[in-house]
């Protein structure tokens, strides 16, 4: 309970200051806490963005009813994947400045182990991980051009990520 009540001062405060200008005292004020009990659950407040970070993942995603959809519709699991982010999408913007690149990480290694229909096939991992990521990747560059609309891109990407699964589909001879 102490550990949310201090989560939660801290999301407060983070959509006001950067974590840079967060001071221990004022969000343990907030919380209504002491520095003791601060350092008792967490090492600094990096660790706490992290630990805050990964709470709101986890919560996003527990319900997730979608695991494997990407096989037969990769196109509708992107989508149920942001809407499932989508709620808390300010949060995840708020914890994640100055650190994008570890947020971007954090959140393909999210869709990849959704994405497993199998946790134990290293071999699944892989492919879909370079799926995820290519397509990732390609997103990216694609806003950062805006060379493509997302209505343009969305089958390409839809079909690359079909061709990339289908190296999982038993082999005929």
């Amino acid at each position: 309970m102490t550990k949310r009540r201090i989560g939660s001062a801290y999301l407060e405060l983070r959509h006001r200051y950067p974590i840079e200008r967060v001071r221990i005292t004022e969000l343990c004020r907030l919380a209504n806490t002491n520095r003791t009990t601060f350092y008792h659950y967490f090492e600094d407040i990096y660790h706490l963005n992290e630990e805050v970070e990964n709470r709101i993942l986890e919560e996003c995603f527990e319900n997730f009813a979608y695991r494997g959809l990407i096989y037969t519709d990769p196109e509708q699991y992107y989508q149920e994947f942001n809407k499932a982010l989508t709620p808390r999408m300010s949060d995840l913007l708020c914890l994640g400045e100055g650190r994008e690149s570890q947020q971007h990480s954090k959140l393909q290694k999210w869709l990849v182990k959704l994405a497993l229909k199998d946790d134990e096939s290293q071999e699944e991992e892989l492919i879909i991980s370079f799926a995820v990521g290519g397509i990732a990747q390609l997103i990216s560059l694609n806003r950062e051009t805006k060379r493509y609309t997302e209505d343009e891109i969305r089958p390409i990407l839809n079909q690359l990520t079909q061709q990339c699964l289908a190296l999982l589909l038993p082999k005929s001879d």
